[in-house]
């Protein structure tokens, strides 16, 4: 194989490992862009859930109404402890999913970079896993 086919063959495999990473990098900012409406979706149910808290506390002298027939099916704070916690558990752990597939698809993008590709790797996989008990 003369010197100018083995060149060209590397920059071949060069420009494919190229191809690779672009499509990788492009998975990776499709799922942080659904992992940011996530975040902004728990933090509007966060929100909710606290100015429910305050509400349920509060007496209202607006409240016009028939004090003893009228019941309500489900008070305040069983929405409030039951209901909005569910709600916000789920998108935990979807948004723990979703670091997830981002750890896997930048992995793959350090990895096809040899040896210290493998190493940011590891070091990748220890922040996804700090930031999922912090978000």
């Amino acid at each position: 194989m003369s010197k100018q086919s083995q060149i060209a063959a590397l920059q071949s495999q060069a420009a494919s490992v190229e191809q690779q990473k672009a499509g990788y990098v492009a998975k990776v900012q499709e799922i942080k862009k659904i992992y940011d409406e996530l975040s902004k979706l728990k933090n509007d149910f966060n929100n909710e859930k606290t100015s429910l808290n305050t509400l349920k506390n509060e007496d209202s002298n607006d409240w016009t109404g028939n004090l003893y027939k009228t019941q309500f099916k489900q008070p305040v704070g069983n929405l409030v402890e039951k209901e909005l916690n569910k709600t916000i558990t789920a998108i935990d752990t979807n948004m723990d999913r979703l670091i997830d597939k981002m750890n896997e698809y930048e992995n793959k993008i350090y990895e096809l970079d040899g040896l210290l590709g493998h190493l940011a790797s590891m070091i990748n996989n220890i922040l996804g896993t700090i930031e999922k008990w912090f978000n």
